[in-house]
């Protein structure tokens, strides 16, 4: 059952990150006027790099996108498409990019140069686009990493023909790796932005670019742990919306009610083993795929068993268990057909534990501040104002 104290004690940690900051930044040495002048200065570059760049990713994009896509899709007579061309082939190849292309073209490469003049809009700008990012770059990634390398060996002569007839100086491969490149780029822009941007005595700056750090150091991370879930067999809804991922990691799982998956000895209880399970948590959903194979932990190959949304779970600690912890469909709202899913999980170490008990509460807590936004939109949206004017 949803908490409400969850809720109220993530909104108290909002409502006080910017006092925290300012009684932190109290204590430290005043800087000069000059010294200010001069971080300021430095500061202004990065984030005027980091705008270049993103106007060079675009650019490089749009080499591949008004480039060899287009004469793929519309041949030439001294470069006909090889006969043994697929349609499939075209996206074996060159994936999503050219939606990755123009999503930065026509909204993120806009809102950064905003953000060059005003660095209080970095940590807006990257938490709202992050979803966005992070669903377009697991399925580029995804497919570079699966298909492109055969696709482009296949047709090796064929790109190469292209490639020489646009003129280009880059190869192919080297523009197909720029989204790849592009996510540690983020991170390590950001990276130099806040440490400058902690010299100087401006706290609500400060949080911004935290928050802007956050999502691009956080996103590698994602998009790697999405990637091996798309690998994830007999899973048919691919393309559902999960949200983000909150935690994943190998549990022992008994798929029973809680109570059944416990017996008594000597009045106390003991766990039963189950199986290994890898558990994905999303913001929407809590995935249970079973592990199979000799090397499970090591390099787990996974089936989807199934799923109980956040919206319709129950979880509570199990006494005198150690690590262990139940997870359960509350059953409201769902079809009579439908069967209740109840599984007790055990992580295998008291720190595992801590951390999915923590994501539980923390996925629980976004859950109910969303009930609390429904029920006073006023108040959401006088939220919302304030955060974006930070």
């Amino acid at each position: 059952m949803i908490s409400k104290r969850f809720g109220l004690e993530q909104s108290k940690k909002r409502e006080t990150i910017s006092r925290k900051l300012s009684r932190k930044f109290t204590s430290t040495h005043n800087m000069t006027a000059e010294e200010e002048e001069k971080t300021l200065s430095i500061r202004q570059r990065t984030l005027d790099e980091l705008v270049e760049t993103e106007r060079t990713y675009v650019k490089h994009l749009r080499m591949v996108v008004e480039g060899h896509i287009q004469l793929v899709k519309n041949p030439v007579d001294d470069i006909p498409v090889p006969d043994n061309w697929n349609v499939g082939d075209l996206y074996k190849i060159f994936g999503n990019l050219e939606s990755i292309y123009k999503w930065h073209r026509d909204i993120f490469l806009k809102q950064l140069e905003k953000c060059s003049t005003d660095v209080n809009l970095l940590g807006r700008t990257y938490e709202i686009h992050e979803r966005k990012m992070m669903s377009m770059y697991t399925r580029y990634s995804h497919n570079h990493d699966k298909q492109k390398t055969a696709a482009t060996e296949k047709f090796e002569e064929y790109l190469e023909r292209l490639t020489k007839k646009l003129n280009y100086s880059q190869q192919l491969d080297e523009l197909l790796h720029k989204p790849i490149q592009r996510i540690t780029v983020y991170h390590l822009m950001m990276d130099r932005i806040h440490q400058y941007t902690k010299k100087l005595k401006r706290p609500t700056e400060l949080e911004s670019v935290q928050r802007a750090l956050k999502v691009v150091k956080d996103l590698p991370r994602n998009i790697d742990v999405m990637m091996k879930f798309r690998d994830i067999m007999r899973y048919k809804d691919d393309n559902e919306d999960h949200g983000k991922v909150v935690y994943h990691g190998l549990l022992f799982c008994v798929d029973l009610e809680g109570k059944k998956s416990l017996k008594k000895w000597n009045g106390k209880t003991v766990y039963v083993k189950g199986e290994l399970f890898m558990v994905y948590l999303f913001e929407k959903n809590m995935l249970f795929n079973v592990v199979v194979g000799k090397n499970a932990k090591k390099q787990p190959k996974c089936f989807y068993r199934n799923h109980i949304p956040v919206n319709n779970m129950l979880f509570g600690r199990v006494p005198n268990c150690p690590n262990t912890f139940t997870v359960r469909s509350s059953g409201i709202g769902l079809n009579p057909k439908d069967a209740i899913l109840a599984y007790t999980c055990r992580a295998e170490t008291p720190e595992s534990y801590t951390e999915w008990m923590s994501a539980i509460e923390e996925v629980s807590a976004q859950l109910y501040r969303f009930a609390v936004d429904l029920q006073n939109p006023m108040l959401a949206q006088e939220s919302q104002r304030s955060d974006s004017g930070r």
